[in-house]
């Protein structure tokens, strides 16, 4: 009977146009039998989301000029959090730099501002050679708020032109230590 409602079954799903494929390990006789389940695993990647852009405002060319050297430091408007995420198996451990370059007048290109200096959270130093942001761990993922200050105080005034600068920041995510193969992971 059992052999007649499951022939019967398997028909009628056919008849219905729903395909069926069967796998199936036959016993013979009184044994025992082993089956496998199984699925897999796609590698992801290390990826950078998001990095803000900063934003420091205005200062006045009296500021610049005659301002004490607090006055010549402001404080910048990240325009998002940095975010990452590491779902890459191989990856380890993980850090993110980056690096600022020289303030550039957009209306003449030639006219280019050095000896400032633009901080990351207190004390990470992104211009001139640039800095280690953030480090990371083996599949380990990061939301972070940013805080930014600018340093007039090494600017060589006589550049300065009452007009709008900006600097091109480099942010660099990369695999500090793989892990020495995937299937190490058990």
């Amino acid at each position: 009977m059992k052999k007649m409602i499951s022939v019967a079954f398997v028909a009628a799903l056919l008849a219905t146009g729903v395909g069926v494929k069967v796998n199936a390990a036959v016993a013979d006789g009184n044994r025992d039998l082993d089956t496998t389940a199984k699925f897999n695993v796609e590698n992801g990647k290390l990826t950078l989301l998001q990095a803000p852009d900063l934003d420091f405002g205005t200062i006045s060319v009296k500021s610049l000029v005659d301002g004490s050297s607090e006055d010549k430091v402001l404080s910048g408007n990240p325009s998002t959090k940095i975010k990452i995420s590491n779902y890459d198996v191989n990856v380890n451990n993980w850090e993110l730099t980056a690096k600022a370059g020289d303030f550039v007048n957009q209306n003449d290109g030639s006219n280019v501002l050095t000896g400032t200096k633009i901080t990351l959270n207190e004390d990470k130093i992104i211009s001139g050679d640039g800095a280690t942001v953030l480090t990371g761990g083996h599949l380990e993922s990061n939301e972070s708020d940013v805080t930014a200050k600018l340093d007039l105080n090494g600017l060589d005034k006589d550049k300065v032109k009452a007009e709008t600068y900006t600097a091109n920041i480099d942010w660099t995510l990369s695999n500090t230590e793989a892990t020495k193969s995937a299937s190490s992971f058990k």
